[in-house]
């Protein structure tokens, strides 16, 4: 008997008309990779060009950067945020000849960041993106004193500082699917035949009160998934080239003590889906790290508890990356959705 009759009408449909990336597109930006027509990587920019630091966010697979909707502007007075939709998530173009690798991504974040003259970054990542900060940050140990504020070529160095949030950054044994999604009421036969129930399975595994998933987060989600491609790509990295990458590196935890730069690993107290044990281990790697875990939270602080994220990278900023005699980072208040800058490359 075939699956479709009986699932393909058990989730309701999710409104889109009115999504986040559609009603704010014409705050974009784009930036083309190598000025390849099929690199393309959809960016906000917001805040102050001139600001002493520079926020990059970096969301986790199968999200874009509405993770960071209610985290960014927060920090737009005195930094300058900006929230990129990695390669193959988003509004970002999504190649085919493209391992989706986190060491791949990283690539192509330090061109990014080339291209845009930024300095002073300090990269915060999600789960997958939190994987893709650090190996950015490696990528420049080879040109850049770590154990300084500023780069051998006399210029102030390119990375400030890492806040990780349950970054899936170093080897964890792969969850099986039913384990994972236990705390999804969306069963694992209709996340394969509908795109909106495939978009309601991934917020309700990261949130631990999935009854506090605001709508316009589900329409968000469920708008990027109705691409094939964010599917295909989604289950690519998930099933494959994530877990295939971090095997490579089972046992070889100490790679990431050659980061010297000062980082916040922040991590849901509940996450089901990267195991506590990777915030352990991250803690006792990283040489110069603040650990913080984030009380009845799952997978994703930014969006589930987005108050008490900003307030720990807040901390950490002004605590950890800002001089001693530097001005403190004080809080925009909550502000709809910003303009890009004007003067923006």
């Amino acid at each position: 008997m075939s699956l479709i009759p009986v699932f393909a009408g058990c989730v309701k449909p999710i409104d889109t008309t009115h999504a986040w990336g559609a009603r704010t597109r014409q705050f974009d930006a784009i930036y083309r990779v190598d000025g390849r027509e099929d690199r393309k990587l959809v960016y906000r920019d917001n805040g102050r060009s001139d600001a002493p630091l520079t926020l990059l966010f970096l969301h986790g697979i199968g999200s874009s950067k509405v993770a960071w909707k209610s985290v960014a502007p927060r920090f737009a007075d005195q930094c300058r945020v900006i929230s990129l939709d990695l390669l193959g998530h988003g509004d970002s173009d999504k190649p085919v000849e493209f391992t989706y690798s986190m060491s791949e991504q990283a690539d192509l974040v330090r061109k990014f960041i080339a291209q845009l003259g930024l300095h002073d970054v300090v990269l915060v990542g999600h789960s997958y993106g939190g994987g893709v900060a650090l190996e950015t940050a490696m990528g420049y140990l080879a040109s850049e004193n770590p154990h300084s504020n500023v780069a051998d070529d006399g210029r102030t160095r390119t990375i400030r500082g890492l806040v990780l949030l349950d970054a899936s950054a170093l080897y964890f044994d792969k969850p099986g699917v039913f384990e994972v999604t236990s705390g999804s009421d969306v069963s694992f036969f209709e996340a394969l035949l509908s795109t909106d129930a495939r978009a309601r399975m991934l917020l309700e595994v990261a949130f631990k009160h999935r009854e506090n998933i605001p709508p316009d987060l589900y329409a968000e989600y469920a708008r990027v998934f109705r691409d094939p491609r964010t599917t295909d790509i989604y289950l690519w990295i998930a099933n494959h080239e994530l877990f295939k990458e971090l095997s490579a590196r089972k046992g070889n935890d100490d790679r990431y003590r050659a980061i010297n730069c000062p980082t916040l690993v922040l991590w849901g107290e509940q996450d089901r889906v990267v195991p506590r044990d990777v915030f352990t281990r991250l803690c006792a790697t990283l040489p110069d790290v603040t650990c913080e875990l984030v009380a009845d939270c799952g997978h994703t602080p930014a969006e589930e508890r987005p108050g008490e994220t900003v307030v720990q990278i807040q901390r950490f900023l002004n605590n950890h990356v800002q001089p001693p005699a530097g001005p403190q980072i004080v809080l925009s208040p909550e502000l709809p959705d910003l303009p890009v800058l004007t003067d923006a490359p």
